[in-house]
């Protein structure tokens, strides 16, 4: 039952999303071809400008489009489990542990997915533009001992940890919401669902890009002492407790919805 679940909440946003990975491709190739025409013809100002501003936008509609999918993906989640849909769900023959595992892994490789495709679209609007992809070189100042190598290594645990932590904060959300909006007004429910269950993991995502940030950028080779690894392990924990509980009470609601269907 794990893998049907599964399967049916990965092919549902599959519709929606294939026509939005082909714009992706066609914005990045429109936008470095622009940026090509606009770098040709620089002595004509009106049209470099023009071109110019087509790339702009172009920049602009694949970090929107990237959004965007990510939303569906979790719009479709929500259809299944907060919506006149989640009496069909909620009545199949499968655990609480099931059902959020199974829709829990389909979200995460969706958003695998819609990463590399962003990432393919990024080296393609490169490509067509004629100029080397955008690549922060933090290398310089920092030599790669087998220190700065751990440090690196915990840096991408960290990572992994804060993304999965988020993602258990949304799901969480789209639960949460379902269980207010039955005793409050939808819109009331909305709002404490962005404060509770999203707020915290956009906290949590700024102070891990301000650390890394910080470590990685600065020129004193000596930060790379005891201190990083402190931080960023209790970040980590941190992460991953609230990761954790996020999921233990999405856990224990959907368990409550199955005993009442």
């Amino acid at each position: 039952m794990f893998l049907k679940i599964y399967k049916h909440s990965f092919l549902a946003p599959l519709k929606t999303l294939v026509p939005l990975f082909i714009a992706n491709f066609a914005l990045a190739i429109l936008g470095g071809i622009s940026v090509r025409i606009a770098n040709t013809i620089e002595d004509n100002v009106s049209l470099a400008t023009f071109f110019g501003t087509i790339a702009g936008l172009s920049s602009v509609g694949l970090t929107g489009l990237a959004f965007g999918e990510f939303v569906l993906v979790i719009s479709a989640f929500k259809k299944a489990v907060a919506t006149d849909e989640a009496y069909l769900t909620y009545t199949l023959p499968a655990t609480a542990g099931q059902q959020l595992g199974a829709r829990t892994l389909s979200i995460a490789t969706w958003y695998v997915i819609i990463s590399v495709v962003s990432i393919i679209a990024t080296v393609t609007y490169s490509a067509f533009s004629g100029e080397p992809s955008f690549i922060v070189d933090v290398s310089p100042s920092i030599e790669l001992n087998p220190e700065a190598t751990w440090i690196i290594i915990e840096v991408v645990i960290m990572a992994i940890v804060m993304v999965a932590s988020i993602l258990l904060h949304v799901i969480f959300g789209v639960l949460l919401s379902q269980k207010l909006s039955t005793k409050t007004k939808t819109k009331s429910a909305n709002a404490m669902t962005v404060i509770i269950g999203f707020a915290e993991g956009f906290v949590l995502l700024i102070v891990f890009i301000t650390l890394v940030v910080g470590l990685l950028a600065t020129e004193n080779s000596a930060v790379l002492n005891a201190s990083p690894h402190v931080i960023i392990w209790t970040i980590t924990v941190t992460f991953g407790m609230l990761g954790g509980l996020c999921y233990y009470l999405s856990y224990k609601m959907m368990s409550r919805w199955l005993n009442l269907a």
